[in-house]
């Protein structure tokens, strides 16, 4: 048998690399080779860089030697101060590199011999020059530069001669510096050309003493980065305006002039840019009219008012006419707005009546309640009057009678349509606290509870709980409902209670109308039971939890449980300010109009808005009722007149005094239309010019298809805001329209 021999030369030679680990090697080899060329490459780029900045140290040494050199009053910049031969910006090629060289030669005030603009005996703040070099160049990835610095003094202490100071000082719409301004210098005064661009330090000041004397001869011009620009204008007696080229004949701030041996100070206002939105629409306004006939000095306040079942207008008032004591007035209007009664109706003849309120039965008997004085405390009356208008009752009625010693206080009344009751809440003092009380009167005024009823939860005498803003209104089944305001958890909440006609409280405890916790105060209540069925309470109130009072609501049903999740934040706009005195009503569409008085313009003015039973916004922006805005318009009531349409009505001095005004209108004010293709002026109120008047701004426009008009990138200020073809019913905000700086304003044009 043959052995068989085994080959190992022959297998070994079949043996070889897969193509896998030929792929690896490969890859790892170009790895290799990858970054031993990156760190070749990387030494050279640092070599070179060191090169570079060896070569950029050299030429700044270079630069500082030669300006030493020279003769101290040589030492300057072409269109600088000092003025010299050396330019402020160079480039220049060495050793085969090109070099950006800049130089900046300024003057230094030594405190060792005083501060100009501090030490009197300070005139120039020129003691010595300091100079500095810049020398850059390109990286690999980015400029790098060198920095030398050196200062240089003259032979002796001496002042420049035909040379001032000039300090420039920029600040911001609120006075504060603004640090890294950018200031822009130009001037031409005899052989010697100015033409600086440099930035303010971080107190907004860049001062330059030893800059030569010239009359009106210093251009400047301040701005930054997304902020607005203010300048010096040149005098000009044919120009129109206020530009590098073109000034104006009476600047309100002329180039800067620096007198010999003196300094000049100049203040420049710059601020963040604005914008503005302009839309141009049309939206109902109503028809306004003046309530009471008095044209005396003395005012006409506190208003309330109703509508009978023919549609005529009641209205009530405290009235000071009579030698300036209060009393209160009454006037009925029919649905033309005429007067119904000649003259206006004196209520009373006592002193010191306050806090009228008026309700009207289904014949249009007018009840009218207030609080007086008339026997040493305050207490509450109310009195019937019919259409002549006749007292029914002879005289006025008292309506506390448990109480006396104490004090009584804004009484409300109401009267359902469908009863022959009435009920009169109020204000009490009896136990030390100030409590919510309320009687029930029939028709002939005649008490129907012995003694009357205390609403709210009884609390220990002489806590200082304390209640206000009364508020009463009633069911289909004449329950009763009350809101009020009270400080019991310390701060002040919107509570309720219902009764029924009895007299009975229904629920167990006052409830707690508005979510927000402590910390914040809720007041001002106003309720409507709406005629839905089922029928709902809507309530609203005024609402610190943000800040600023806002107007807040809350949906409930009639067994006070809450139905809306959150807090209904009535008003848009308005943030910064404060609303208050809200008031609500529901139209014959059970959609709810909702108006308070609002300070967003300054001044008080009345705003309205409707939301549905939803709690939804229905009117695209908060909507002024009044249309001047002349005074204080306060102390609105609302109802809705026979025809559907809201009235309102408030206390206004537009006039100086205050009367009592209301306004009704004609259309639903939530349809808006807007108009397309309207032609705007927008002109700011500052001035550039002063003869003829010149503004830094105006810009002419057209408004889109839509009727809206973006204005990017406008100064913070006052404008004014004009249409061609066009008579603008309602600005709002109203005219001029002010402009903080950083902020997106929408402003409303409600054109006839």
């Amino acid at each position: 048998m043959k052995t068989k021999q085994k080959n190992f030369f022959s297998e070994f030679q079949n043996t070889g690399f897969t193509l896998i680990e030929v792929a690896i090697s490969i890859v790892i080899i170009s790895i290799i080779v990858v970054t031993i060329m990156s760190m070749f490459g990387y030494a050279l780029r640092l070599l070179n860089e060191n090169r570079l900045r060896t070569q950029a140290i050299t030429l700044t040494e270079q630069k500082i030697e030669i300006i030493k050199n020279l003769p101290y009053n040589d030492v300057g910049t072409v269109g600088g101060i000092p003025p010299g031969a050396l330019p402020q910006e160079e480039t220049i090629n060495y050793n085969g590199s090109s070099f950006t060289v800049k130089t900046q030669i300024i003057y230094i005030d030594d405190p060792a011999d005083g501060i100009l603009g501090v030490d009197p005996s300070e005139l120039s703040g020129t003691d010595y020059k300091k100079i500095k070099i810049e020398v850059s160049w390109e990286g690999y990835s980015e400029t790098l530069s060198v920095i030398g610095i050196t200062n240089i003094a003259p032979r002796r202490n001496q002042d420049e001669t035909g040379t001032g100071t000039l300090s420039i000082l920029v600040f911001d719409a609120n006075g504060n510096p603004v640090p890294q301004a950018e200031v822009y210098i130009n001037a031409a005064i005899g052989t010697t050309t100015i033409d600086i661009d440099s930035q303010t330090n971080d107190q907004g000041r860049l001062i330059f003493p030893g800059a030569p004397a010239g009359l009106n001869a210093y251009q400047i011009v301040t701005t930054k980065e997304g902020y607005s620009t203010d300048r010096t204008c040149s005098i000009d007696a044919s120009g129109s305006s206020c530009t590098d080229a073109e000034g104006n004949p009476e600047p309100t701030k002329p180039n800067a002039s620096v007198i010999s041996g003196e300094l000049t100070e100049i203040g420049f206002s710059i601020d963040l840019l604005s914008n503005a939105v302009i839309k141009t629409i049309r939206q109902a306004v109503p028809s306004e009219w003046t309530i009471n006939s008095d044209t005396t000095a003395f005012d006409q306040d506190n208003p309330s008012m109703t509508v009978c079942g023919n549609g005529n207008y009641i209205f009530t008032w405290r009235d000071l006419r009579q030698n300036n004591n209060p009393r209160i007035f009454a006037q009925m209007y029919d649905t033309n707005r005429v007067k119904q009664w000649d003259p206006d109706l004196n209520v009373t003849t006592s002193n010191n009546q306050n806090n009228p309120d008026v309700a009207v039965d289904a014949n249009c008997n007018t009840y009218v309640t207030w609080n007086d004085d008339s026997n040493g405390n305050q207490e509450i009356y109310f009195e019937k009057f019919d259409m002549s208008p006749i007292s029914v009752w002879g005289g006025t009625k008292k309506v506390n009678t448990a109480a006396d010693p104490h004090d009584q206080t804004f009484p409300q009344i109401f009267f359902h349509s469908s009863s022959t009751y009435s009920y009169i809440t109020w204000l009490d003092n009896r136990s030390g606290n100030i409590d919510m009380f309320v009687q029930k009167f029939d028709q002939n005024g005649i008490q129907q509870w012995t003694p009357e009823k205390q609403v709210n939860a009884v609390s220990a005498p002489g806590d200082g709980t304390s209640t206000y803003f009364p508020r009463i209104a009633l069911d289909e089944m004449d329950n009763i409902y009350f809101l009020w305001a009270d400080n019991r958890d310390g701060d002040n909440d919107i509570f309720a209670q219902k009764m029924d006609s009895t007299g009975l409280q229904l629920w167990a405890g006052d409830t707690k109308i508005n979510s927000s916790g402590s910390g914040t105060d809720q007041k001002s209540p106003s309720f409507i039971i709406s005629s839905t069925s089922p029928a709902h309470i809507y309530a609203v109130w005024q609402d610190d939890r943000n800040g600023n009072f806002d107007i807040y609501a809350q949906k409930f049903n009639l067994d006070g449980q809450k139905i809306w999740v959150n807090d209904l934040r009535v008003n848009i706009g308005g943030s910064d300010s404060i609303q208050e005195n809200p008031v609500i009503v529901e139209d014959f569409s059970h959609d709810l109009y909702i108006v308070w008085q609002d300070n967003r313009n300054g001044d008080n003015d009345i705003y309205m808005q409707k939301i549905d039973p939803d709690g939804n916004i229905l009117i695209e922006h908060d909507t002024r009722i009044n249309i001047s805005t002349a005074g204080e318009q306060e102390n609105p009531d609302i109802y809705i007149n026979s025809d559907g349409y809201l009235t309102v009505v408030w206390q206004d001095n537009a006039a100086s005094d205050y009367d009592v005004r209301a306004g009704v209108y004609g259309m639903d004010p939530e349809t808006i239309t807007p108009v397309a293709n309207v032609p705007v002026t927008i002109t700011i109120d500052k001035q550039i010019g002063n003869n003829p008047v010149l503004y830094k701004f105006q810009g002419s426009y057209f408004t889109d298809s839509e009727g809206i008009l973006n204005i990017l990138g406008i100064e913070w200020g006052n404008y004014t805001i004009t249409t061609n073809g066009y008579n603008i019913l309602v600005t709002e905000p109203d005219q001029p329209v002010h402009i903080d700086p950083n902020e997106t304003v929408e402003i409303i044009l409600n054109l006839e």
